[in-house]
Formats: structure tokens, sequence, C-alpha cells
């Protein structure tokens, strides 16, 4: 999980900062506030992010990208992840999803990755189901690699508590997360093989790892049509991932803002 993995998190976590926090609500499954009526808010808007590269040699990057919360019947994209609900009620949901990881790097990215081979992003599908007892709410997910890079499969569980405050226009989310992550995929992106070993980076076999996430997102409604979201996320890696020799920390922060537009 690299800084482009770790934007796609926050993007999940962060979707939006755009729904009403009046009356019940819950987390949906991209983690943005929705509320507990029959009208489903839809969002846009444009979010920045300042994330740590746990690869060696890579400055931390800044980027922006686009928040989204659009649903329409049973379909919707909810920041980098399309789905269909094939079930939902007031406290549960299971749907089909598909979604980027957006891992990778290219050799020329850093002196120490010079002679590896490139990576690149993977397209996950699978299957996600949230169960909301509020203020909590439980996610998990089980995804399969079809891009043809790697055939791996991750699986994640996500436990977040969403906290009204200020008049319920003002929210704070802690979240904590547990991913695991197949040896297909970790070998991918942190393995280094006999043809790209050299003297100082010697040959590296990686295997599943479990990496875990805690996050903090504080959501604030601005109007009517606006809202603003700032969220932490500090990500601690398996050792099989940090021991890497192309891998120079355990730990890595990102922190994200955006704004965004209801309609």
């Amino acid at each position: 999980m690299n800084t482009k993995l770790k934007v796609l998190m926050l993007a999940g976590i962060l979707t939006t900062a755009s729904s009403s926090f009046a009356g019940s609500n819950y987390l949906d499954n991209a983690g943005s506030v929705q509320a507990d009526n029959d009208q489903v808010q839809n969002s846009i808007g444009i979010g920045y992010s300042y994330s740590q590269d746990i690869y060696e040699g890579i400055d931390n990057k800044t980027q922006p990208f686009p928040l989204l919360n659009l649903t329409y019947a049973d379909f919707f994209i909810k920041g980098f992840t399309a789905g269909y609900y094939a079930y939902k009620d007031d406290s549960f949901s299971f749907a089909l999803v598909a979604k980027p990881m957006f891992g990778g790097y290219d050799a020329d990215d850093s002196d120490a990755l010079k002679g590896m081979d490139d990576t690149s992003y993977l397209i996950n599908t699978g299957v996600q189901a949230q169960y909301r007892l509020m203020p909590f709410v439980f996610t998990v997910s089980g995804l399969h690699d079809v891009s043809g890079h790697t055939g791996g499969n991750t699986a994640s569980a996500k436990f977040a508590a969403m906290i009204p405050l200020d008049d319920e226009r003002f929210a704070l989310i802690p979240s904590i997360s547990a991913t695991w992550v197949s040896s297909d995929i970790t070998q991918y992106y942190y393995g280094v093989s006999s043809s790209e070993a050299t003297a100082s980076r010697p040959k590296y076999d990686a295997s599943s790892a479990i990496n875990y996430g805690y996050g903090l997102t504080m959501k604030y409604q601005i109007a009517e049509h606006w809202g603003a979201t700032l969220g932490y996320v500090l990500t601690q890696y398996a050792d099989d991932i940090s021991d890497s020799p192309i891998v120079d920390r355990k730990y890595a922060s990102s922190v994200l803002a955006g704004v965004s537009y209801l309609f």
C-alpha cells in the first residue's frame, strides 16, 4: 500500500462532506454520511491530499482527486467504488462492487527502484456488506484482482462511529480497519525477483500481509448545499511489507481536505 493506495482509502472514508447531519444518520458503504430517510442526497466535490510514500527514495506527494457520492436506484458511485446494492434495508446492505487499487511505481521514480519492473494499478471486483447500529457501523469486503497483473485477493473489515456535534452540523468519525492482502499482491508491489536483485537490493519474497488503518474524519455542513471534510489516516504496514528492501517505513500518514456540493 503506497501513496496512491492511501489516497484511495481516504477517498473512501472522505467521499463527501455533503450529507445533512439532521435526524438519524448512518455511514454508507463509502464512509460518507447519509440522512436516515427515503431521500439519498447526491454530491460531487474536489479533495486534495498529502501522503507519505513508503517506497525507498520516493518523496511525499500532494494531489487532487474528485469526491463522488452518486446513487441512482440500486446503483452507486462512492469515491472510486462503483457498485450495485443486491440488498439494502435500514440496518444492513450487501453490494456487488468494483474499484481500482492505485498502487505501484515506475522504476524511474527513485534511484533505489532502478532496475525494477514497473508496477501498475489493479482492478478489484467483489462484494461488500455493511451493518449499522447507530452510532456504530461495521463494514466488510472481499475483492479479487481482475486486471491480469496479480490475480490476488484482498479482504477488509472496518469499524467506525459517527459522533454528531454542534446541532448535528458537525460530526467526528473515528475508524479502525484491518486489510488482508494475498501474497500475489504483496509480491507484485513489494517483492524483489532474482532478475531485479542487486548487491544493495537482495531478492525478497513477500508473503500475505495484514495492514491496519487508524482514521479520524471531521465533517461540517457549511450551508444547505455545501459541506467540508478534513481527514487523517495512519497506516501501519505488516512486517512482510516494511521488511522489503524497496520499502523504508512501517508507518505512513495521509491527510485530506475537501469541499462538496449537494444536489
